[in-house]
């Protein structure tokens, strides 16, 4: 769960 959670995040920093 942490580790989906983290992707997620640095997926929507990347975004912006």
């Amino acid at each position: 769960m942490i580790y989906t959670t983290g992707y997620f995040l640095s997926l929507f920093c990347v975004m912006f």
